[in-house]
C-alpha cells in the first residue's frame, strides 16, 4: 500500500515538472536583431549587448543577425526569413529603408494577431528611432 501512494506521488511529481517545462517552452519570445552589416566593431559590440539581454531574461531567445556586406537586397531578404519563421519581434537598423519598408508593412498587419504574446515578455527596452537617426541610444554610467 505504502509503495502505491510513493509510485504515485513520484509520477505525479514527474507529471507537474513536465507541464511546467512544457508551459515555460510554450512562452518563449524570440527577438533577432538585424544589422546592417555583420562583423564590423560597432554591431559587434551591439551583438555583446544581445547576447547579454538573451542571458539576463529567461524565456527570451534573441541574436543578431544581418549581411556579410552592406546590401539592402541581402538585408530584405533576411528580414522576409525572419517574417517566415514568425519570430515574436524583429529590431533593424535599416542599410536602406524605402527597400525595406514594404516588408515590414505587410508584417505589420500580420503580427497584430501575434502580438498578444509580447505583451508577456517581462522586460522591454524602448528605444526612440527616427529616419534620420540609426544610432542607438547610450547607456547609462
Amino acid at each position: 500500500m505504502k509503495l502505491t501512494r510513493l509510485g504515485a506521488a513520484i509520477a505525479a511529481g514527474a507529471v507537474a515538472v513536465g507541464a511546467i517545462a512544457a508551459a515555460q517552452a510554450a512562452t518563449n519570445e524570440t527577438i533577432v536583431t538585424v544589422v546592417k552589416v555583420t562583423g564590423i566593431n560597432w554591431f559587434n559590440r551591439m551583438d555583446e549587448g544581445v547576447k547579454e539581454f538573451a542571458k539576463d531574461n529567461p524565456g527570451v531567445s534573441a541574436y543578431q543577425t544581418g549581411p556579410g556586406r552592406a546590401d539592402a537586397a541581402q538585408q530584405l531578404k533576411i528580414i522576409e526569413d525572419l517574417i517566415a519563421k514568425k519570430v515574436t519581434a524583429i529590431a533593424v537598423v535599416p542599410y536602406d529603408p524605402p527597400t525595406l519598408e514594404p516588408a515590414l508593412k505587410k508584417e505589420r498587419w500580420t503580427a497584430a494577431s501575434r502580438s498578444s504574446r509580447m505583451k508577456r515578455t517581462t522586460r522591454r527596452t524602448r528605444w526612440s528611432t527616427s529616419r534620420r537617426s540609426t544610432t542607438p541610444p547610450m547607456a547609462p554610467a
